[in-house]
C-alpha cells in the first residue's frame, strides 16, 4: 500500500514539475488561447504570481498594464547608465528623445491602468495605442537622419509594443 502511495505522488510530482502552464490558472489560460499570440500571452503571465489571483478578463488587462508599466520603469532606469557611455552629440539627442519618448509612455500607461480600472476600456485602448506610440517613437529616432544606428532599446521598444498589443486584446475581451 505505501509503494502505491509513494508512486502517485511522484506521478502527480511529475505532472507538476512537467505541467508548462504551471502557475497559471485556468482563466488566464483560456483568455490567453483567444489572443493572437497564445504563447507570448502565457510567457507574460506565467513568471508573475499575481496572475493566481485573476479571475477574469479585467483583472488579466490590469495585469498586463501592470506589467508594462514595470517594462518602461526598468527601461527607463537604464538612461543614466547609458547616458555615462555616450560619446557624440547625435547619441546623446537619440538618448534624451527616447528619455522624452518613455517618460510620456510610462505617464500614458499609467493613465491607461487608471481608465481600465474604472472600466473605460475604450479610453484605455486609445491611451494605450497613444502610449504606444511614444516608445515606437523612440524607436524611430535611431532609424531617422544619419547615422543610422541600432537602438539600445530595441528589444524593451519591441516587448512594449508587443505587450500593448496583448493589452488591447484582453481589454477588448473585458470590454465584450
Amino acid at each position: 500500500m505505501g509503494t502505491y502511495k509513494f508512486l502517485i505522488v511522484l506521478v502527480l510530482s511529475l505532472i507538476v514539475f512537467f505541467n508548462p502552464c504551471i502557475g497559471l490558472n485556468e482563466v488566464v489560460t483560456n483568455i490567453c488561447q483567444k489572443t493572437r499570440d497564445p504563447q507570448f500571452c502565457l510567457d507574460t503571465f506565467k513568471s508573475d504570481p499575481r496572475s493566481n489571483a485573476v479571475r477574469d478578463a479585467h483583472d488579466l488587462a490590469m495585469l498586463a498594464l501592470s506589467i508594462t508599466d514595470l517594462k518602461i520603469q526598468d527601461n527607463m532606469n537604464t538612461f543614466p547608465e547609458i547616458r555615462k557611455k555616450i560619446k557624440d552629440q547625435v547619441s546623446l539627442h537619440r538618448l534624451n528623445v527616447c528619455q522624452y519618448d518613455y517618460r510620456r509612455a510610462f505617464k500614458g500607461f499609467r493613465e491607461a491602468y487608471f481608465q481600465a480600472e474604472k472600466s473605460a476600456y475604450w479610453d484605455a485602448m486609445n491611451t494605450v495605442a497613444n502610449a504606444t506610440n511614444y516608445v515606437i517613437e523612440c524607436q524611430n529616432v535611431y532609424r531617422i537622419g544619419k547615422p543610422i544606428a541600432e537602438s539600445p532599446f530595441a528589444a524593451t521598444n519591441l516587448e512594449v509594443v508587443t505587450l500593448s498589443g496583448l493589452i488591447y486584446s484582453i481589454i477588448s475581451m473585458a470590454a465584450a
